[in-house]
């Protein structure tokens, strides 16, 4: 007897593992999905926003482009404050020179708010070609505007540099501007990106709970369901029922423990209906020293 409880001891322990590792591993496969879908969203969040601070110093250069054309005209045409036109076309200047830099390979420029602000190198390769279009209209009129700053007007590479200032400001605005537009368009899909993976995580929770709620019908709340029912027949005296659930899971175990309840009852009702005929012969198993009603029905015999 010692022995056979042990037994049981060692196989309820196992089978109730058994149980535990199907619903924690259920759990944890959905746990890494939703895990994985949120990490997702959140990383492209982060890029949202770096995107929105490249966008926004992309779109200033084309403020810039036109500030330093009015500075450059300061110069030439204010002579009460030309000092402090030069002073703020070199300031322009190296302001847009910087940020084209940072935009193109990453790196550190002013934001609007005065405080250093740090971008990483662009990577799409048809804004990286426009802005190095930008670039081959930049590096010259960079030149004429440090021209302007050093000479005085009226010197013959003053007005030089001044009438490629004034001729190419257009042309260096348009094409900040399309490349404005092209940062825009893909900070748009990665938008999209982020729509999608919020669609695509509530599917995966109407999905997870479609999956779990049969998982728990077939493993618990059907076999719980037929022992509920065998347990409020015994309860009346009904001796017909079969217990039809098998797993290796504690509810297993438990439908097995039913299984010898109404064994039990079986036998209990074949020996009384014996008794009832008058037989004798029929004798009942007793499950041991606890069993009360086989050693009252011995005494009956």
């Amino acid at each position: 007897l010692r022995k056979n409880r042990e037994s049981n001891v060692k196989t309820s322990s196992m089978k109730s593992w058994n149980i535990r590792a199907k619903l924690a591993l259920v759990l944890s496969v959905v746990g890494v999905v939703f895990a994985g879908a949120v990490y997702g969203v959140f990383g492209a969040l982060k890029a949202q926003d770096s995107d929105a601070a490249i966008v926004n110093l992309a779109g200033r250069q084309r403020m810039l482009s036109q500030k330093m054309t009015k500075e450059a005209l300061g110069v030439a045409k204010d002579a009460e404050d030309q000092d402090a036109y030069r002073k703020a076309l070199g300031g322009t200047a190296g302001l847009f020179d910087r940020t084209l830099s940072a935009l193109l390979d990453g790196g550190e420029t002013t934001g609007g708010g005065g405080d250093p602000v740090t971008l990483p190198a662009t990577s799409d390769v048809g804004i990286r070609e426009q802005l190095a279009v930008v670039q081959g209209i930049w590096d010259p009129f960079n030149a004429a505007v440090k021209t302007v700053v050093s000479l005085q007007p009226g010197h013959p590479d003053f007005d030089s540099a001044l009438a490629h200032i004034e001729a190419n400001s257009i042309p260096l605005l348009k094409n900040m501007n399309k490349a404005v537009g092209m940062y825009e368009q893909v900070s748009r899909g990665k938008l999209a990106t982020v729509k999608m993976l919020m669609f695509a995580l509530l599917g995966l929770a109407g999905l997870a709970g479609g999956a779990i709620f049969p998982f728990m019908q077939r493993v618990m709340l059907k076999p719980l369901g037929e022992l509920t029912v065998v347990a409020a027949g015994v309860a009346t005296g009904d001796a017909t029922l079969e217990v039809k659930h098998h797993s290796g899971d504690e509810l297993g175990a438990l439908a097995d423990s039913f299984r010898g309840v109404l064994d039990y009852f079986h036998g209990m009702v074949e020996g009384l209906e014996a008794l009832s005929q008058g037989r004798l012969d029929c004798e009942v198993e007793s499950r041991g020293e606890q069993d009360v009603l086989a050693h009252s029905y011995e005494q009956l015999r």
